[in-house]
């Protein structure tokens, strides 16, 4: 067991030593960058500057600054490059020795685990391009609809249906309302709530003969996007907050579900209204 562990800390080494050259050699290139800027700016201020008391001490500041640099890459590089050297050689001889006797875990292990790290450089690198703005348009207006599914007319319902209100205040931007009739007994009634408090936002009504919610709200959801793609559908979904921690448990789990089927259409948001319970 002990070799295995010597095995697992000399690799270890070996990959922060080989680290620390590469960070090195990138210090170097930096530097080289810089020693190039300072040339260029102590050429430009030679052109540029016709008093030579100050031509002379920008002279001596860019010295200065060159004088006090970082620039010990050199020495950095050949100590860490030494010490994975060492460590390398070391660990591929208790690899070879042990490899029988499960050496070879230990080098799976660690050669997936730095695969994992790699892939996660990557991503993060892939991330940051994509949200560069060097490579940015102008955006021109932006078109917008709401849509603001019920489970029924109360007063959870009212903050999400003033929300959406709000979001249209030019006049120009649609809001509707849908409920999935799950039974269809209480349809009239909901009905005659909704001229009272639906705030003259239409209603549509949506059968669902298998009592499913979810699904069919959804499907409504993504055929009107599809139908405006050159727009962005905001959905706004009353939510509960009750007081008690596990109470949650008992509460907003179709918004749930509906929040991650949205989640991956961009042309959709998903917008939720809280409406905190007393008790």
């Amino acid at each position: 067991m002990l070799p295995l562990y010597a095995l697992g800390v000399f690799i270890s080494f070996t990959l922060s030593q080989s680290g620390m050259v590469i960070h090195w050699l990138r210090e170097r290139k930096a530097d080289e960058v810089e020693a190039r800027i300072r040339e260029q700016e102590r050429q430009a201020i030679i052109h540029r500057t016709v008093d030579p008391s100050r031509a002379s001490h920008e002279r001596e500041r860019l010295a200065a600054l060159e004088t006090h640099k970082g620039g010990h890459w050199l020495s950095s590089i050949l100590i860490n490059g030494t010490g994975a050297v060492v460590t390398l050689i070391v660990g591929l001889v208790i690899a070879i020795t042990k490899f029988t006797h499960g050496a070879w875990g230990v080098v799976i292990v660690i050669g997936l685990i730095v695969l994992m790290f790699r892939a996660i450089n990557r991503h993060y690198c892939n991330v940051t391009e994509q949200l560069a703005l060097h490579r940015a348009k102008p955006l021109g207006p932006l078109k917008h609809r709401v849509i603001v599914p019920i489970s029924g007319v109360h007063k959870g319902t009212i903050p999400a249906l003033r929300y959406a209100k709000s979001l249209c205040g030019d006049g120009l931007t649609p809001v509707s309302a849908v409920y999935v009739e799950v039974n269809p007994q209480h349809t009239e009634e909901l009905k005659k709530e909704w001229e009272k408090w639906g705030m003259g936002i239409p209603l549509k009504i949506i059968e669902s003969p298998y009592r499913s919610i979810t699904t069919p709200l959804v499907e409504y959801i993504n055929c009107e996007a599809e139908k405006h793609e050159d727009a962005i559908t905001t959905v706004v979904l009353p939510e509960y907050i009750p007081r008690g921690w596990w109470q949650h448990l008992l509460h907003n789990q179709t918004t749930l579900l509906i929040k991650g089927k949205l989640l991956f259409d961009p042309n959709i948001v998903v917008v939720s209204v809280p409406y905190h319970l007393r008790k």
